[in-house]
């Protein structure tokens, strides 16, 4: 469910770049628009396999955080063309430094329990979901076209979706699973009409 949320970020930044930076949406990005978001209605509302619940309050905490990245992904590229993609990805290592105060604020408790899982776990997360996938992310908005990225972001959910299955033995209602199709249907539509539309 998180997954399929974070692959709304194309039409996010579609409807940021609309009502912020003046860049109008197309009829059909408010079309898939609706759509998606009847998916998210459906994906919530359907619930787990096992009678488990979708939150609501989890799905708009993921789709606040969609639009604060959808919010800074221009600026981003016009950084990024300016001081190069390593340096704008170290630069994200004082996040992490900038967000301690608040981590320590919100920990339950400040007891360590070290085991090599956990320190694999946190490295994995540290260096492969943080630094290097950004690193290829940010690197890779250098060498392709927008539309393209844009299309790429929508195979995320699919994989996300696919590997918690395979690997993490998670399932869904079929209502859930029809929701998770039409929100990834309704985005690779969209990113595909729009790719098709800058090639005409």
């Amino acid at each position: 469910s998180a997954v399929t949320m974070v692959g709304l970020e194309p039409l996010l930044v579609v409807f940021v770049g609309h009502f912020v930076f003046n860049d109008k949406a197309k009829i059909y990005h408010w079309i898939c628009g609706a759509a998606a978001f009847a998916g998210i209605g459906m994906m919530v509302l359907g619930g787990a396999e096992e009678g488990g619940a979708v939150d609501w309050f989890g799905c708009l905490l993921i789709l606040l955080a969609g639009i604060g990245f959808a919010g800074v992904m221009r600026p981003s590229r016009e950084m990024i063309a300016r001081i190069g993609a390593p340096a704008f990805t170290s630069s994200m290592a004082a996040a992490a430094v900038l967000c301690l105060p608040f981590s320590l604020v919100l920990a339950e408790s400040y007891e360590v329990r070290w085991s090599w899982g956990g320190v694999l776990s946190v490295l994995y997360l540290g260096v492969g979901c943080s630094w290097l996938a950004y690193l290829l992310w940010n690197k890779g908005m250098n060498k392709v076209p927008a539309n393209v990225s844009g299309l790429l972001i929508s195979l995320e959910p699919v994989i996300g979706v696919i590997m918690a299955v395979l690997i993490l033995g998670e399932h869904l209602s079929a209502v859930s699973a029809s929701g998770v199709f039409i929100v990834i249907a309704a985005t690779f539509v969209a990113g595909w009409l729009s790719n098709r539309g800058k090639n005409a």
